[in-house]
């Protein structure tokens, strides 16, 4: 039969039903998504800096241009264009509209926290193709990696004293803009 034999096909000489294909790419659909979860678990396990403290988080960071005058439906409708989307880098993601710099300027950001899957500079770059248009008026979007729990808490609002205050003014600023504290991605 040489190059065009395929067993499959030609099993006893009956073609296989419709739902004979569907089961079969059902089973090697789920294989190639064991094979990816397997991948992102053994990332995630060198993800190791070596002092013992795991890297296994990234904070994220995408600046609204501060001249732009409807910032709050502008981060609801960013915050729904992400959810959406369904980022493959974003798990266990959550979000937080912050308006206060750390001088106390306005200053418009959305930070979002993530377990990480993937290097910082793919997840920026993917994040820059999206947002970076005029449409969306970011201007600067920041990757950096550190540990879950610390950058949860700080996307969650606990801050330092230097930027305790600045907090308490983004809370005030997120209930008078009808926003709500944190986001799940």
């Amino acid at each position: 039969m040489g190059w065009r034999y395929n067993e499959y096909f030609y099993n006893d000489g009956n073609k296989p039903s419709e739902d004979e294909i569907n089961e079969y790419i059902l089973k090697e659909h789920i294989k190639c998504d064991l094979a990816e979860k397997e991948k992102r678990k053994k990332y995630n396990e060198i993800l190791n800096n070596g002092d013992g403290e795991q890297y296994d988080g990234q904070l994220i960071t995408l600046c609204i241009d501060k001249d732009y005058k409807q910032v709050p439906k502008l981060a609801l409708e960013i915050i729904s264009v992400i959810r959406n989307t369904n980022y493959s880098f974003i798990e266990d993601g959550y979000a937080c509209v912050e308006v206060h710099g750390s001088d106390g300027a306005f200053n418009p950001h959305i930070h979002i926290v993530t377990k990480k899957v993937k290097r910082n500079g793919v997840v920026a770059q993917n994040l820059r193709r999206k947002f970076q248009v005029p449409k969306y008026q970011i201007y600067r979007v920041d990757v950096k990696e550190l540990p879950y729990n610390v950058a949860w808490d700080y996307v969650g609002g606990t801050k330092t004293d230097v930027k305790l205050a600045q907090s308490i003014k983004d809370i005030e600023w997120r209930k008078n803009n009808n926003i709500e504290s944190l986001y799940e991605l």
